[in-house]
């Protein structure tokens, strides 16, 4: 069950529409988010340091100023899978790159790869992790 979900999004609209959709579902109790995938490692370490509770899935672009979404993958995979985190990551992107789909499956830590735009029936995919 998903109870805490980070957004890592440069794109603020897209964020209110995470939120706005998060929102409907009863679950979820906590929405964080971060602009770019600096500042997304930043909270998580942040979180670890302080034993705050990391959240359940990552909602991750790949297209974002600072550290892009594969940077992030790559520093996510150094931090917290050696230390066989459960933290899984859903890619949410304009990309419809059959290379970034084919790269997503490299990762078992990549539960999912969904195209914007996206809707409600985004929770039902959510809900299936």
């Amino acid at each position: 069950m998903i109870k805490k979900v980070l957004c890592v999004d440069d794109d603020m609209v897209t964020l209110a529409i995470f939120k706005r959709i998060l929102s409907k579902a009863q679950t979820i109790e906590k929405i964080e988010t971060a602009l770019n995938g600096q500042e997304a490692l930043d909270l998580l370490l942040n979180m670890q340091q302080h034993q705050i509770t990391l959240p359940d899935i990552i909602l991750l672009d790949l297209n974002m100023p600072v550290l892009d979404g594969w940077g992030f993958v790559e520093k996510f995979q150094r931090e917290f899978q050696s230390n066989k985190s459960d933290l899984k990551i859903m890619i949410v992107t304009s990309s419809i790159d059959p290379e970034d789909q084919n790269r997503a499956k490299q990762y078992d830590f990549i539960v999912d790869y969904v195209t914007k735009p996206f809707g409600v029936e985004f929770l039902g995919k959510l809900n299936q992790l």
